[in-house]
C-alpha cells in the first residue's frame, strides 16, 4: 500500500480509524514520505535526465507535487489533533 493511499485511507474517513503505531513508526513513516518527496524532487531536476525523461515530468507535474504533499501533511496534522494537545 502506498502511503498516499494509507494518508487517504485515515484522512478521509469520517470516524476515528481503529489503527495502533507506536510513536517511533508515526515518525518514521512521516520522515519517509518527506523523504521520498525531497528525493523525488532532487530526481526532477537532475541535469542527466534525458529529453524523454524531462518531457515526462513536465508533462505529469502532479507527481509529487508540493500542494498533494502538503495536503497529505496537513491533514495528517487536523486527524491527529496535535495544535489542540499542544494548546493543552
Amino acid at each position: 500500500m502506498k502511503l498516499t493511499n494509507l494518508s487517504h485511507l485515515i484522512t478521509a474517513s469520517p470516524e476515528p480509524i481503529d489503527l495502533t503505531l507506536t510513536n517511533q513508526w508515526l515518525w518514521e513513516i512521516i520522515d519517509e514520505f518527506v523523504y521520498q518527496f525531497q528525493s523525488f524532487s532532487q530526481f526532477r531536476r537532475s541535469p542527466k535526465l534525458n529529453a524523454e525523461e524531462s518531457a515526462y515530468l513536465k508533462d505529469h507535474n502532479y507527481i509529487w507535487s508540493v500542494l498533494s504533499v502538503l495536503n497529505v501533511l496537513y491533514s495528517l496534522i487536523d486527524k491527529s489533533n496535535i495544535n489542540q494537545q499542544l494548546k493543552v
